[in-house]
């Protein structure tokens, strides 16, 4: 089992308004990368996350960590708990890699057992009110990063940064 957190912010850490993303729209790159990432791969995410996506993603088993439903929309599975869901994911195709996909408080709950961090770091700032959690940048090495430049598909530049733990 190897827990990558994959997520976009802006350069100081903005990852949503609300349950808006800033860029919503304007990076189809990203979400390309993203799909290709977590395809065949179990991902969890909180209920806000999942609202915010209306609707499960295909090709992966939906996790969504919630104390609020009592029952999942179809193709989803509910985890009260951060163990739960963990578990699920592991009896889940494609468990050697679990993608944690979202909000903020799911992030800050799984960021002691992340192996890894895929960040797109969109290259501007944001108005909102939803960050990714702080972390010790001495816990983690960077081992790959991609610049993208804007382009007539994508309207703002941004960086795919993958970090291991070290």
């Amino acid at each position: 089992m190897y827990i990558i957190m994959i997520a976009a912010m802006d350069r100081n850490r903005l990852i949503g308004n609300g349950t808006q993303i800033p860029w919503a729209g304007d990076l189809p790159g990203d979400l390309k990368r993203f799909r290709a990432n977590t395809m065949g791969h179990p991902i969890i995410m909180g209920r806000k996350t999942f609202e915010s996506i209306a609707g499960p993603l295909d090709g992966r088993t939906n996790i969504v960590l919630s104390t609020k439903w009592s029952h999942a929309p179809n193709g989803v599975l509910v985890a009260q708990n951060k163990t739960e869901a963990l578990q699920m994911a592991l009896r889940s195709p494609g468990a050697e890699n679990i993608y944690v996909i979202g909000g903020a408080q799911v992030y800050a709950q799984f960021l002691n057992d992340a192996k890894a961090m895929l960040l797109t770091v969109v290259d501007s700032i944001f108005s909102g009110n939803v960050y990714f959690p702080k972390y010790d940048k001495r816990d983690w090495g960077l081992t790959y990063r991609q610049c993208y430049p804007a382009d007539q598909k994508n309207k703002y530049p941004c960086e795919v940064q993958f970090f291991d733990r070290h």
